[in-house]
């Protein structure tokens, strides 16, 4: 029997707390620095105990809109369910970040207009980002799946 577990994302933008389901795993949510980050914003990491952790920038997190929080969670989450997960790799040498950014519109429920908005959103703050475009496009094919 697949067990499920809940993992508590704090919403920065509020004192409220939220509950994600990253299914099958327990994660902990570990606010960090960027020098442990390598300029991300969040990253799926195992601590040398073998715990599963998402680490995250507090601070940028906290500048960020919550549909884009949401989907950075459950991008980092994604990462996670798939076993992508290696610290040492920057966020583009990855092979599964079109494979975690759908997965995260997967869980989040995100309909067309939601994707619109995220990628509108990726356009406004990473306008050279060399992956931005093929990244972009996945995630409107993801849709269809």
């Amino acid at each position: 029997m697949k067990r499920k577990f809940l993992a508590l994302i704090l919403l920065f933008s509020s004192s409220q707390v939220q509950a994600f389901e990253c299914e099958g795993f327990t994660i902990q949510y570990v606010p960090s620095t960027p020098q442990l980050l390598k300029g991300q914003v969040a990253a799926a990491d195992i601590d040398s105990r073998g715990n599963r952790r998402i680490l995250y920038d507090a601070a940028v997190m906290r500048q960020l809109p919550q549909f884009f929080q949401d989907h950075i969670f459950a991008h980092e989450c994604a990462h996670h369910r798939f076993d992508d997960v290696n610290p040492r790799k920057t966020y583009d040498e990855s092979i599964g970040e079109p494979k975690a950014d759908c997965e995260a519109v997967k869980l989040l429920k995100w309909n067309a207009a939601q994707v619109n908005e995220l990628i509108s959103y990726w356009q406004l703050i990473m306008p050279n980002k060399v992956t931005l475009k093929s990244r972009s496009e996945s995630l409107r094919n993801c849709l269809s799946e």
